[in-house]
């Protein structure tokens, strides 16, 4: 497809084809959160709990940062936050 598009459009035409949009993760969250409707503090908490993903154990798992950052995951909207972050 790129080829058809350089062929077809030039090299200046062809130059964007093949940008990739990256998000870091404190920004991946706080995207995420308004997606979801979250109030401006809970993004904030969001993006905070954002900064310190990482793997140190079986125990380190998204449901666990969520539940330290504050946020209940019995409330429906809440049980998307993992789901979310395992697809980033």
């Amino acid at each position: 497809m790129i080829q058809y598009v350089y062929q077809r459009y030039g090299e200046r035409g062809a130059a964007m084809t093949a940008n990739v949009i990256t998000y870091r993760s404190k920004l991946a969250a706080r995207e995420m959160g308004k997606v979801l409707g979250f109030e401006p503090d809970s993004l904030s908490r969001l993006a905070a709990t954002a900064g310190s993903w990482e793997w140190r154990g079986p125990e380190d798992t998204f449901e666990e940062y969520f539940r330290k950052a504050g946020f209940d995951l019995n409330n429906s909207r809440n049980q998307l936050l993992p789901g979310f972050m395992q697809a980033c």
